[in-house]
């Protein structure tokens, strides 16, 4: 039997108190007395049958009756008429020795015992009751021997009943008072030890329960921790795994874990970059306000998004994007630093080159009309602001119709290759914009060039145009390729608009084809003083 089992220390399992223990001691009496007084019961029959009736034999069927009848009905009766029927069986029996052998010691003996039995099964009070009734007894018995009513088969009476019947009550008193002492302080232990056992048993099943619980919280603790530990297991594999770089770092910025992606990126081995920083990775062309910036929102506690230029191991330059975010402790005490990156080096170069091609022209790599349209409008904004001059010139290849109905398209098509060549050369500078406005129509922007500079650049331009020579037999004007150019040009203080420099240049153009072709007309002074 262990603690969790249900029965042990169960009040129902032990003797929960006194009368638990008589009521046991009461049923192995009567047992043992159905199997002991058996055979005694047989020879008295016997001696009956053979001598004749004697009282003692009639108190011994008699008791054994009353000991059988207890015995088999003992689980219908309660305990007090059981424990009554038994002390009648000793009494009974007592008494038919008394009567048949005199105030013999077997016969008060006899009485004694029930009274000591009645101590133990039923308390003082009724091995009192008993004592006092064996006293009567034995004393009725003695006075009616001494005046001749009685007479025994085992001869004449004591000489003194009453000094007899005394001796008998002070032994059976004295049995009865101390036994009766006795039976106070088993019964005190008894219940003492019962508290006890109840106490233990409670505290046994709170320890129990408490177990169960502390079982059940560690059954549940170690479910959560096995969930837990399968959910880090899967992140760790996640982040082993992804193609965007994973770096931690201690608050001092110093790595403490790199993803394989972040190695591939880089070029350095875990080794390598073990208990450094990723200013190992810096190639200074990340702008001071960025950094500023970035350790600003990070220590203010919020999540950093941006861009780094950095440098790889073998000393090639890539663009990383990264959102880095603070880990901090309750306290709000930053511990480490969460990097996520991803290499866009090459998403910049299809952009700038998805760039170039939205503001290119695909045939002669010249800026298109759009990006045309956006560097006039902004370089106009530059020269009022600054008051300094500007100069748009705006040409046209003469008869290129006639040239593409002779050559064919793919010539023309070389053509304007060749012309655009000159564009990109002829006496420009640095900040000047060429472009292809439409069809066999050019523009060139002239950043801080007045009307004599622009007149230069437009004359240069022409002449380059004759140099390259290009057949053109169908030409009203020349054996080869030519252009007209026309010149408008911004003064400094004018207000003026993009659209009507951009129209001053075309009309200038116009007059330039109006007197012959193959020549240069600028316009007059465009805008008025502001």
């Amino acid at each position: 039997m262990t603690a969790e089992d249900p029965k042990f220390l169960d009040e129902k399992s032990l003797p929960g108190n006194l009368r638990d223990v008589q009521n046991r001691v009461v049923n192995l009496a009567l047992t043992a007395l159905l199997v002991l007084a058996l055979p005694a019961v047989i020879a008295s029959l016997t001696q009956a049958a053979r001598s004749g009736w004697a009282p003692n034999i009639c108190a011994q069927v008699a008791a054994y009756a009353v000991v059988l009848l207890a015995g088999v009905f003992r689980s219908r009766l309660p305990f007090a008429l059981r424990a009554g029927l038994l002390f009648t069986a000793g009494f009974v029996v007592g008494l038919g020795e008394l009567l048949t052998w005199g105030r013999s010691g077997t016969s008060e003996v006899q009485f004694i015992l029930v009274s000591v039995f009645a101590v133990i099964l039923l308390g003082v009070r009724m091995g009192l009751v008993l004592a006092l009734l064996g006293t009567v007894v034995s004393v009725v018995v003695g006075w009616s021997q001494s005046h001749g009513w009685l007479t025994f088969a085992a001869g004449g009476a004591s000489a003194s009943w009453v000094a007899h019947a005394m001796s008998y009550t002070a032994a059976a008193l004295l049995l009865v008072v101390s036994l009766g002492r006795v039976h106070a302080g088993l019964a005190q232990a008894i219940r003492g030890l019962t508290r006890r056992g109840r106490r233990l048993a409670e505290e046994v099943q709170e320890r129990t329960r408490a177990e169960r619980e502390v079982r059940q919280l560690n059954d549940e603790l170690e479910q959560r921790v096995r969930l837990r530990t399968q959910k880090v297991k899967m992140l760790s594999k996640a982040v082993e795994h992804t193609p965007v770089s994973v770096v931690i770092t201690d608050a001092a910025g110093v790595i403490e874990f790199t993803n394989d992606a972040f190695t591939r990126s880089c070029g350095y081995t875990r080794d390598e970059i073990a208990g450094k920083t990723p200013r190992l990775l810096a190639s200074g062309k990340t702008p001071k306000e960025v950094i500023k910036n970035l350790w600003d929102t990070l220590l203010a506690g919020r999540e950093w998004h941006g861009e780094f230029c950095n440098r790889r191991k073998d000393g090639t330059e890539y663009i990383e994007e990264a959102w880095i975010s603070p880990l901090c402790d309750d306290e709000g005490t930053i511990e480490k630093f969460v990097a996520v990156k991803l290499d866009i080096t090459k998403r910049r170069e299809l952009e700038r080159a998805l760039e170039r091609m939205s503001r290119t022209d695909a045939l002669t790599n010249l800026a298109n009309r759009r990006a045309f349209e956006e560097s006039l409008q902004r370089e106009v904004s530059r020269a009022t602001r600054a008051g300094r001059p500007l100069s748009l010139l705006m040409l046209d290849v003469d008869h290129f119709k006639r040239y593409n109905d002779t050559y064919g398209h793919q010539a023309g098509d070389r053509a304007l290759q060749r012309v655009a060549g000159v564009l990109t050369s002829a006496g420009r500078r640095g900040g000047d914009t060429a472009a292809r406005y439409g069809g066999e129509e050019f523009t060139v922007i002239l950043a801080e060039a007045d009307a004599q500079a622009a007149a230069h650049v437009a004359e240069a331009i022409l002449r380059g145009v004759e140099e390259l020579a290009i057949p053109h037999e169908s030409s009203a004007t020349a054996p080869h390729v030519t252009v007209s150019v026309g010149i408008a040009t911004m003064v400094p203080g004018a207000a003026i608009e993009a659209e009507a420099l951009l129209r001053l240049a075309d009309t200038a153009l116009y007059d330039a084809k109006a007197r012959g072709r193959n020549g240069v007309q600028a316009a007059a002074g465009a805008g008025s003083p502001a």
